[in-house]
């Protein structure tokens, strides 16, 4: 409501101007007639459906930019807007000078109506709304853009905390460091591989630190070593497979993200060497890498959060603007992690 006021108030203020700019002297600014009432009127009523029309138009085209994920382009919204308004200020002084003027009487002191110079006028005030308008969208861009980066940091940063948390936490510090001891006390090359292994996953996260995206390659090496400890410790009870056919040095995706995804198949199912689990790591034609396990159910599962799975969710539509896929049956639970273009 708050909009409309305002835009009453700018339609009072150019009749106003424009009656004592045309005025030949003070007296002629102050004086007042029917005809100066008519005139009012019509003007505020024309600023206020020109507004309505050029506000909508460049939501309309802004809209239709963001659907399609162009880029915005100030230019081409400024032209297109200009391109609606065009007509609407042609009808408004067609309006006025051959029907309006009519309801004024005769006796009615005015001035001469000359349509082009009224179209001429209502063009500026056109272009000074579409200005107004394209400054607000500019505007309403740009705190939406800090927006969207804060809320990025924030989901980066819970990921972040959820991946050194499964990585670091004591559970998986004493599995590790006991499959080092037998490794040690066994087989001292396959000792320092895991040593190295281990390491390695440290690296990643700390040298991917603040980055949003990753590359495919990077985050499958760093996949590799993550499942290089687990299946020391599980043997042949964990069983994972990767069928990628992309050139995965062209591709990113969130970091951490691959592995939240094997983790959370882990966390979730039972697997021996009987009946062992088996991950499939795959890819599909509409940019997608698929997580897949058969689901085995742990006899005394815990109440599950999904925390992770959300995180992993809220990062990929904010970085990638796509969403994550759950496919789940009483059989199988698969996840979609979408992908992108290296350039993005």
């Amino acid at each position: 409501m708050k909009k409309y006021f305002f835009r009453l108030f700018i339609g009072s203020f150019v009749f106003l101007f424009f009656k004592i700019t045309r005025a030949a002297d003070i007296s002629g600014a102050l004086e007042w007639y029917l005809a100066t009432t008519i005139y009012m009127v019509y003007t505020v009523v024309v600023v206020m459906l020109l507004w309505e029309v050029i506000a909508r138009s460049a939501t309309y085209f802004d809209k239709k930019v963001q659907s399609t994920k162009d880029e915005f382009n100030v230019s081409k919204l400024f032209l297109k807007v200009t391109l609606v308004s065009i007509p609407c200020v042609l009808l408004f002084a067609y309006l006025f000078n051959f029907h309006v003027i009519r309801w004024v009487p005769e006796d009615c002191c005015m001035e001469q109506a000359n349509f082009w110079a009224d179209a001429a006028t209502g063009y500026v005030m056109g272009l000074l709304i579409i200005y107004y308008e394209i400054v607000k969208i500019s505007n309403c861009r740009a705190v939406k853009t800090a927006k969207e980066k804060e809320s990025i940091q924030k989901e980066l940063f819970a990921a972040k905390y959820e991946g050194l948390k499964n990585q670091v936490n004591p559970h998986f510090l004493f599995n590790s460091f006991s499959t080092l001891t037998s490794l040690v006390e066994t087989d001292s090359k396959a000792a320092v591989d895991f040593i190295d292994k281990l390491s390695d996953l440290y690296r990643y996260v700390l040298e991917h630190d603040g980055q949003n995206l990753v590359s495919l390659k990077c985050e499958l090496n760093f996949l590799d070593d993550y499942v290089y400890l687990l299946q020391i410790r599980h043997q042949d009870s964990l069983i994972v497979k990767k069928d990628i056919n992309l050139k995965i040095e062209d591709y990113k995706v969130p970091s951490l993200s691959i592995q939240t995804l094997v983790e959370n198949a882990i966390k979730h199912n039972s697997f021996s060497k009987e009946d062992p689990l088996e991950i499939l790591i795959t890819n599909d034609e509409n940019g997608f890498i698929s997580v897949k396990n058969l689901k085995s159910a742990k006899p005394t599962a815990d109440k599950t959060t999904k925390i992770g799975l959300k995180n992993l969710a809220n990062r990929i539509k904010l970085t990638i603007k796509k969403e994550l896929q759950i496919l789940e049956d009483e059989s199988s639970f698969e996840v979609k992690l979408p992908i992108s273009l290296a350039k993005v």
